[in-house]
């Protein structure tokens, strides 16, 4: 059992970034999980290549992937 929603870590072992996620399986489905993490990995990406990008600009190109019905988000930019 999960002691919050969604709970992610990330941690340097040994000269690799690990990460760990634990969530509420009675509140995520495993697909929005994999989701998640696909674009925690994008955001990593993009800022590892190109330091100048907005975190902003990434996540809106995440969610034109996404079809409307897939994903309701706010952010405060």
């Amino acid at each position: 059992v999960s002691k919050f929603d969604l709970t992610l870590e990330a941690v340097i072992k040994e000269n690799e970034l690990q990460i760990y996620l634990e969530y509420s399986s009675e509140i995520f489905a495993l697909e929005t999980v994999k989701a998640i993490i696909e674009g925690y990995l994008k955001i990593l990406d993009e800022i590892t290549y190109n330091q100048n990008i907005y975190i902003k600009s990434i996540l809106t190109e995440l969610i034109s992937l996404e079809t409307p019905e897939k994903i309701d988000i706010n952010f405060n930019f």
